[in-house]
């Protein structure tokens, strides 16, 4: 087992609520905010590494984690992965 982070993995979260609102062309939804999330958002690491020790590097930020079918995803893999377009959202 890998115990490198890969894109998109949470190392840590904050509890949170509120809500998320997107909007992409003429259509808007809401998710529900769980939290904050420090989510790593670009992995560089060695051939072959597989440990923290190894030659690894990697970058992180904050993003807001919410719940997408019963599961905690991270606002931006939401994005990427599940959404058509480029919508705008903010927390409310």
């Amino acid at each position: 087992m890998s115990l490198i982070p890969t894109d998109g993995t949470v190392l840590q979260l904050i509890p949170a609520t509120g809500t998320v609102e997107l909007e992409c062309s003429d259509e808007k939804w809401q998710l529900p905010l769980i939290a904050y999330g420090v989510v790593v958002s670009y992995v560089d690491a060695a051939p072959g590494a597989t440990l923290p020790g190894d030659h690894v590097e990697y970058e992180a930020d904050v993003q807001p984690v919410v719940l997408v079918d019963g599961m905690p995803t991270a606002l931006r893999s939401y994005i990427r992965y599940d959404v058509d377009g480029h919508p705008t959202w903010r927390v409310v």
